[in-house]
């Protein structure tokens, strides 16, 4: 059975619900990620803000970084890192387009949390 999920997470979720209206009018991507998604992973223990100050080798999460995928220039929101090796990419999305649910799972030797596109709050485990 899942772990529950973390309280700082659960209220995001609850905050952004309680509000729905207001955020999914908003075509502000920007404010979706200072009120949410940055809080979101630090809660999860990303070090979103470099608070550590580290340099630019060995920060663990990296803000619109380019990447050449087959020929083009990308840059997601957040590419995370371990050991400097990326591990995984976020892309942020206008709020107007967004429906949360909240899963977090227990995974063999990591515990996952990830927030879906579906309209309810529930947590998961991962024998479901």
């Amino acid at each position: 059975m899942g772990m529950p999920a973390p309280a700082s997470v659960v209220e995001l979720v609850e905050r952004f619900e309680k509000d729905r209206k207001v955020f999914r009018s908003s075509d502000k991507e920007e404010q979706l990620r200072l009120e949410f998604l940055n809080p979101w992973f630090e809660s999860l223990n990303w070090d979103v803000s470099n608070k550590a100050g580290l340099t630019e080798v060995f920060k663990p999460v990296i803000h619109e970084e380019p990447i050449k995928v087959a020929g083009a220039t990308k840059a997601p929101d957040y590419t995370f890192r371990i050991g400097g090796r990326r591990v995984f990419f976020a892309e942020a999305k206008k709020p107007r387009r967004l429906h949360t649910r909240l899963c977090h799972a227990e995974v063999p030797g990591a515990a996952l949390t990830a927030v879906s596109l579906t309209r309810r709050a529930t947590p998961v485990s991962s024998s479901a």
